[in-house]
């Protein structure tokens, strides 16, 4: 069994060189312990799992990334039996989670204009899908691997498909919605790549993953140090890469997406003023605010982060 679903060692997936420095190792109990999201596990020991699994920085780029890669057998496990369903759905569809996504898409679509072809790729359980489904002159279409999650969807939504193929023949779009989807694939260049095959000139990409700035990683390894559990996001069975904004930038521009600056963006512009309760911490974050609307005068950016960020597809990839 174990030679079935061993874990392979990766290249780095953004310059594919080899040599790597460890900086969080977790034990597969730190896993589990760490997701609200699994149910019981016994299954889990027929599956041979390493002890220990590693997160690793590229000794030559800085890209973080999984040391080694799950095989789509054990993926296929985590995905369809090991994550609650029921409970990953509710979370999809929560207020939170629905509240979050209402903001970017209000963007998305006043970029997009009067109407267009939308591609959600990754759709999951379909929240994204639901909120587009009835606005006015937006065609929608939805990409999933997940088999089950295809055939639910298919029972209020025709154009769900697994198929790339099909989803070829039904672009170009005029926009593509990437959503918590480029921290799982094992090669996120080539998905990018791809999803430039599907867009029209000049179409929009809307792409969120969890922000993995140095600081963040550094606060985890930190906990990881001291023998205490870490964030959700830091797993190395679904979460494969760990992009910061400047990672995410220049595998974007490869496959010919321009980031969009927040002067070009049709929505409030965010310099990170947050609410506070005592005197101190509030002049520290004006201070600090003000300095980035400085920068937004300067160069048209603000508060940039890899959790929200909008490219256009100018058509010209390069390596």
């Amino acid at each position: 069994m174990l030679s079935e679903i061993a874990f392979e060692r990766r290249t780095c997936p953004f310059c594919g060189d080899m040599e790597r420095t460890l900086i969080i190792n977790l034990s597969t109990e730190d896993i589990i312990s760490a997701n609200w999201s699994y149910r019981p596990k016994e299954r889990l020991s027929t599956f041979g799992v390493p002890a220990n699994h590693e997160i690793v920085r590229c000794a030559k780029c800085d890209m973080v990334y999984a040391g080694h890669l799950p095989s789509e057998k054990f993926l296929s496990f985590v995905y369809d039996e090991l994550i609650d369903v029921d409970a990953a759905r509710r979370e999809s569809f929560s207020p939170h989670n629905i509240s979050n996504r209402m903001g970017d898409l209000a963007s998305l679509l006043r970029l997009l204009g009067p109407g267009g072809k939308v591609l959600d790729y990754g759709c999951g359980f379909g929240p994204t899908l639901a909120l587009l489904r009835n606005i006015g002159g937006v065609e929608t279409v939805g990409f999933e691997t997940s088999a089950a999650r295809v055939q639910e969807l298919n029972a209020w939504h025709p154009l769900i498909t697994s198929d790339f193929d099909r989803i070829q023949a039904l672009g170009p779009f005029n926009a593509v919605i990437l959503d918590n989807v480029l921290e799982h694939v094992p090669e996120p260049h080539q998905t990018i790549l791809s999803i430039g095959k599907l867009c029209s000139e000049g179409a929009f990409l809307y792409v969120s993953v969890p922000d993995m700035n140095r600081r963040y990683l550094a606060a985890q390894a930190a906990l990881n140090r001291a023998g205490k559990l870490l964030a959700m996001d830091i797993n190395p069975w679904e979460h494969l890469n760990y992009f910061d904004l400047a990672h995410l930038d220049g595998l974007m521009a490869r496959a010919g997406f321009v980031p969009l600056r927040q002067a070009e963006l049709p929505s409030e512009v965010r310099v990170g003023l947050r609410s506070e309760s005592n005197m101190f911490p509030r002049i520290k974050n004006t201070l600090a605010s003000m300095l980035r609307e400085v920068r937004y005068v300067m160069t048209g950016e603000a508060l940039p982060t890899a959790n929200s960020r909008f490219y256009r597809f100018n058509g010209h990839a390069t390596v």
